[in-house]
């Protein structure tokens, strides 16, 4: 998510186009309300499909599978989280499917409004009325774009269950950070996070407060407002890079068929528009919630529709531009830097409280992100092949810290874990890395004048 100015600004990897408005206040600690659904019926059948399900729902750790190491004690986890299942953020001229967001309402509490005779409690509900002489620009529904959907939330609260069953004795020290973007729904992934992580294991410290920092400073994303060196990097990226410029040739006709078919030539400036993001964004979504692929106005006609095999090929080019962009392109290394390198001092400086023992170091930390904060994250860490596609929807990456029991000396070591298995990187086995050679690895991405390398050059 590279961020601009807007209210809310929701970009996937490289997405530079605006959606509706955070709801939520700064430090505002929302209880979440979810219609209940059994895990089973969630995920049933899915782990058949494929891509599909790759996407669509990431693994989630598992105590049962979770294992570890021996002769150790854990001192801290660090987990980073993409957000849920949410609505497409782009919105097709001719929308002809229904997103359902209406069991997401939100009951804020109103704190400094007590009249004297009892909290007062409002609802958020969002709607599209059919009588709204505008209504034709949108899907019908309950769901603004990009919005978390009850398919989203029951992912987060699965995901919850697993750290709580995991990190029982680290939640229970009470000492938890969380922290989200200011995205209506990260902030509701987060807490359908925790709401599953609390029926696990009780959180001494409540409400929790999930905290944020205004877009126009947020360092968890690329940051285009702060940064413009982002967006002069995404260009030079496309029209420098030999390896990119081939890839977009051989999908040419691919790009054109899907204009033809879905009306974007003209919405999305198409012959400049050097990504295949936003039809991954559209695809993806009615993909992941079994919603018809896009068709002409025309279908009726000449069958013009968005076929399986189209799907395919722009999930496997979503996948390569992750890859190109953060990990493998001649610009992913300075790209990730500006990107989250202040963020990943943030990561370091965590963990280095508990090298250095200090009173409010902290045993638990959530972050609820983007596809474009865990995806720079993988990049910096150094993952390859498949676990450096696009991530997906609650993808999770857990970082802790572990000391060595039963040694004379204090021996600290790094764990990382991305949606329940081992990353796998060249630089040090992070099953077992010393925090030394981990905080030299990350070390390299941190800028040393961050305001300085964004500016135009």
């Amino acid at each position: 998510m590279l961020i601009t100015r807007s209210s809310v600004i929701v970009l996937s990897v490289v997405l530079f186009f605006f959606i509706g408005s955070a709801l939520l206040a700064h430090g505002l600690y929302v209880p979440l309300v979810v219609q209940q659904e059994s895990d089973q019926t969630l995920w049933e059948g899915r782990e058949s499909k494929g891509p599909e399900f790759a996407y669509c729902h990431a693994r989630t750790p598992d105590v049962e599978t979770y294992k570890r190491p021996k002769d150790a004690k854990l001192l801290q986890t660090i987990a980073v989280i993409r957000h849920g299942d949410r609505s497409p953020i782009a919105v097709l001229p001719y929308e002809n499917v229904t997103w359902e967001c209406a069991s997401l309402d939100q009951n804020i509490p109103a704190p400094g409004f007590n009249n004297g005779r009892g909290k007062l409690q409002t609802a958020l509900h969002m709607s599209v009325p059919g009588d709204n002489p505008f209504s034709a620009a949108i899907w019908s529904g309950s769901c603004a774009p990009g919005q978390l959907t009850p398919k989203g939330a029951k992912q987060q609260i699965k995901l919850g269950k697993a750290f709580g069953d995991i990190y029982k004795h680290l939640i229970r020290k009470g000492s938890i950070k969380v922290r989200s973007t200011d995205v209506w729904r990260t902030q509701q992934s987060a807490e359908a996070l925790l709401a599953g992580m609390n029926s696990r294991v009780s959180i001494s410290r409540q409400p929790v407060v999930v905290k944020t920092v205004p877009l126009r400073i947020e360092t968890m994303v690329p940051n285009t407002e702060a940064c413009p060196r982002v967006t002069q990097l995404w260009h030079d990226n496309q029209g420098q890079d030999v390896e990119w410029s081939s890839y977009l040739t051989r999908n040419e006709g691919l790009r054109k068929r899907l204009d033809e078919i879905m009306g974007t030539e003209e919405l999305w400036d198409s012959a400049n528009y050097r990504s295949f993001d936003r039809y991954f964004d559209v695809i993806a979504g009615r993909t992941c919630n079994n919603k018809p692929l896009p068709c002409s106005p025309g279908r009726a006609i000449n069958g013009d529709c968005v076929t399986s095999e189209m799907a395919e090929q722009i999930f496997e080019n979503g996948n390569w531009e992750t890859k190109r962009l953060f990990a493998e392109g001649p610009f992913a290394k300075e790209l990730v830097t500006i990107s989250i390198g202040d963020w990943l001092r943030e990561i370091r400086n965590l963990m280095e409280a508990h090298e250095q023992r200090n009173e409010d170091r902290v045993h638990f930390s959530l972050y609820s992100g983007h596809d474009t904060t865990v995806a720079p994250l993988l990049g910096a860490l150094g993952a390859r092949g498949r676990q450096m596609n696009w991530p997906p929807y609650a993808s999770n990456i857990l970082i802790e810290l572990w000391k060595q029991a039963k040694v004379d000396h204090e021996a600290l070591f790094v764990r990382v874990l991305y949606n329940g298995e081992p990353l796998d990187v060249e630089w040090c086995d992070l099953s077992w890395c010393s925090l030394s050679e981990f905080k030299k690895h990350i070390g390299q991405f941190v800028p040393v004048e961050l305001v300085k390398e964004c500016q135009l050059q």
